[in-house]
C-alpha cells in the first residue's frame, strides 16, 4: 500500500516575504507624505515632521529603525552561520557596516566629515557637500568587503545583499553628489529638481535596508525537530569530522580507531569452505 501523496506547498508570498512588503509600501507612503503634506498645509511642526529635507524627520526614523533592525538580524545570521560551521565574519561585518548606518542616520555623523571633505578640494558641484569625498573612500571599503563577503554566503543571500549594499550606498553617496550639484547651480537654493531628488534617495535608502533584510531571512529556515520547529543557517551542516566533540572515531573491536576490520577480527563472517 503506497503512502498517500503529500499536497504541493501553494506558491505565493511567505509570512516574511508580506512583511517586506509591507515594509516598501511604508516607504512609498511616507515618500508621497512628504511630497504631498507640505502643499495642503504650512504648518512648521507638521512640515519639519515629515518632509526628507529636514532634519530629525519621520522617513529617516523609519529607515533607522530598519537598518538597526538589519544590524540585529545580520548578526543573529553569523552567529547560525558560526554554529553550523560556516563563515561567520560577512554576516558580522555587515551588522557592523548597518549598525554604524544606522547610527549616522540618527546622529548626521557623515556631516562632521565637511571639513575633511572641504581639504580635499570638496565644496562645489558635485561635491557641494564636501563630506561626499570621505564618504566615497569608506563606501569603497564596504564594497570591497562586500566583494569579499559575497562568494562566502548563500547564493541567495549573497545577491540580496551586493544588491542592498550596492542601493544604499549609491543613494546615500551617488544622489548626495547629484542633490549637491543642483543646489551649487541654484547658489544653495532649493528647487524641484533637488527636492525631487532628496526624496528618491530616501525612498531607495529604505528600498536597500529592506533587501538587507531579506538577504539575512534567506540564510535562514525552521525546520521540525521532533515536536518544535529550529531554525538553522540554510546552508546546511557540515559532515563531523572525525574525533569531533560529540562524533568519537569509530573503532574496530579489538583494533585501534579507523581500522579496517579484518576476516579474523570477528567483524565479518567467514565465508564457509566448500565441501
Amino acid at each position: 500500500m503506497t503512502a498517500p501523496s503529500q499536497p504541493r506547498p501553494r506558491g505565493g508570498l511567505t509570512a516574511t516575504g508580506k512583511g517586506l512588503v509591507v515594509l516598501v509600501a511604508g516607504a512609498v507612503l511616507l515618500t508621497l507624505l512628504s511630497l504631498g503634506l507640505p502643499q495642503v498645509t504650512d504648518d512648521g511642526f507638521v512640515v519639519a515632521f515629515v518632509v526628507v529635507t529636514e532634519e530629525a524627520n519621520l522617513p529617516t526614523w523609519f529607515n533607522v529603525v530598519l537598518l538597526a533592525w538589519g544590524a540585529l538580524l545580520h548578526a543573529a545570521v553569523g552567529v547560525l552561520a558560526r554554529t553550523d560551521g560556516h563563515p561567520a565574519w560577512p554576516w558580522f561585518g555587515s551588522a557592523f557596516v548597518l549598525a554604524a548606518l544606522s547610527l549616522d542616520d540618527l546622529s548626521s555623523l557623515h556631516e562632521r566629515l565637511e571639513g575633511i571633505g572641504r581639504s580635499l578640494g570638496g565644496g562645489d558641484g558635485v561635491t557641494h557637500f564636501a563630506w561626499v569625498l570621505p564618504g566615497a573612500v569608506l563606501a569603497g571599503v564596504v564594497v570591497l568587503g562586500c566583494v569579499a563577503a559575497v562568494p562566502r554566503i548563500p547564493r541567495p543571500s549573497a545577491v540580496l545583499l551586493a544588491l542592498g549594499i550596492g542601493l544604499l550606498l549609491a543613494a546615500a553617496v551617488g544622489l548626495e553628489m547629484a542633490g549637491g550639484a543642483i543646489l551649487a547651480g541654484n547658489d544653495g537654493g532649493t528647487s524641484v529638481g533637488y527636492l525631487l531628488v532628496s526624496h528618491v534617495e530616501e525612498f531607495l535608502e529604505t528600498v536597500a535596508a529592506v533587501i538587507l533584510l531579506a538577504a539575512a531571512s534567506s540564510a535562514v529556515r525552521w525546520h521540525r525537530d521532533g515536536d518544535g520547529l529550529r531554525l538553522t543557517y540554510r546552508a546546511g551542516r557540515r559532515a563531523p569530522r572525525p574525533g569531533r566533540a560529540g562524533h568519537p572515531p569509530r573503532e574496530a573491536p579489538g583494533g585501534t580507531a579507523g581500522d579496517v576490520p579484518s576476516e579474523t577480527s570477528g567483524d565479518v563472517p567467514r565465508r564457509a569452505s566448500g565441501g
